[in-house]
């Protein structure tokens, strides 16, 4: 089965100051439809940034970056936003919902934003929030919502229109331990429906429902962890 993300050899510097922080060094990397990866490390091991280059938010300095079967490298910045637009959603940190808008109005606004009637963008996205278990919520503002529905919202914002890779950046790293199991599980979900999904967090105690672990230590893989079953993490004590 092809890689939805592909890297090889990949690399990622940032300046600081008069020295230079090695973000990632050398990073081969494939995300397969139909699992869920856990990336984890300690904060600063480079995690975000891998995650951006999968995304195509970042361009690697080195190495090869394949998205959707798509060269990154030599992709024009338009080419790339199209990219972007039709087959990756990403749930950041802050969620990034707009407070104005309702739950429906936040998920259908990237779909409007392609060019797609407003009427359709609704009913799209009426049908992401469902699968997220939010209906009856559709008219609800961000603010009248608890912090795991908010994050539903933006994990239906992400998948609305059936983009095929899902990457999280901390999805539950606000959340209490029982709102981020649901979380967890509704990615585990997402996975199993056929897309790929990368979930980035720092606590490995969270990966339990990965197909694979991966841990980055100074911008480099440490270790891959597979796991063959969900039962069989699930009652593993490492992963709890």
């Amino acid at each position: 089965m092809p890689a939805l993300v592909s890297l090889r050899g990949v690399s990622r510097s940032f300046a600081d100051g008069d020295s230079t922080i090695r973000a990632l060094v050398s990073v081969d990397f494939d995300l397969l439809p139909g699992e869920l990866v856990a990336v984890t490390g300690r904060s600063g091991s480079g995690k975000s940034t891998l995650l951006n280059i999968c995304g195509g938010i970042d361009r690697a300095d080195g190495g090869s970056v394949r998205l959707a079967d798509v060269d990154v490298a030599g992709a024009s910045p338009p080419a790339l936003a199209e990219i972007r637009r039709r087959h990756v959603g990403i749930v950041f940190q802050q969620l990034n919902l707009v407070p104005s808008l309702t739950a429906a109005e936040n998920v259908a606004l990237p779909l409007e934003l392609d060019g797609m009637s407003a009427r359709d963008a609704r009913d799209q996205a009426l049908s992401a929030l469902a699968e997220v278990g939010l209906r009856g919520r559709e008219r609800d503002f961000p603010d009248a919502l608890s912090g795991g529905q908010r994050q539903r919202v933006a994990i239906a914002r992400a998948v609305v229109g059936r983009r095929r890779v899902l990457l999280a950046d901390e999805p539950t790293g606000a959340l209490d331990a029982r709102s981020g199991e649901q979380i967890l599980e509704l990615l585990r979900a997402q996975a199993d429906g056929g897309r790929a999904v990368m979930l980035v967090t720092h606590d490995r105690a969270l990966a339990g429902l990965a197909d694979r672990v991966v841990e980055l230590r100074d911008g480099v893989i440490a270790s891959v962890v597979e796991r063959s079953t969900i039962g069989a993490v699930l009652s593993d004590p490492w992963s709890r």
